[in-house]
């Protein structure tokens, strides 16, 4: 399934993501990766993208926060997944149960047609 997803967005930058690849660390121990999916209100899609730089500079700070990427889905306007990678789920849970995670909540709620979902992804 997650092939067929991704395979739907286009990166911000104008670069396409065809192919979902297997990722491992350096010490050869499995990453995670979690797919946060948004549905935005139509007209916010522009502050929902700075919103998310916003975030993004906060969640780098945390322990085993390895990267994410916001992606636009081209079929249907206002769609988007973040693509983040984490060392473990440990950092992962850690995260979500963060302020900063609070706070991007509650700071982005409003730009939301509903309750968006994660997957998670262990390669």
């Amino acid at each position: 399934m997650l092939d067929t997803w991704l395979t739907a967005f286009t990166a911000l930058d104008g670069s396409r993501l065809l192919k979902y690849k297997f990722r491992l660390q350096s010490n050869g121990e499995s990453m995670l990766t979690v797919g946060l999916y948004y549905d935005v209100v139509p007209g916010r899609e522009s502050d929902f993208e700075k919103f998310f730089e916003v975030v993004v500079d906060e969640i780098k700070k945390m322990n085993g926060f390895v990267s994410a990427l916001l992606y636009k889905r081209v079929d249907k306007t206002g769609s988007y997944l973040i693509y983040s990678e984490w060392k473990d789920r440990d950092s992962f849970e850690s995260f979500i149960k963060s302020r900063e995670f609070s706070g991007a909540k509650s700071g982005g709620s409003h730009m939301l047609t509903g309750r968006p979902y994660h997957r998670i992804y262990n390669v």
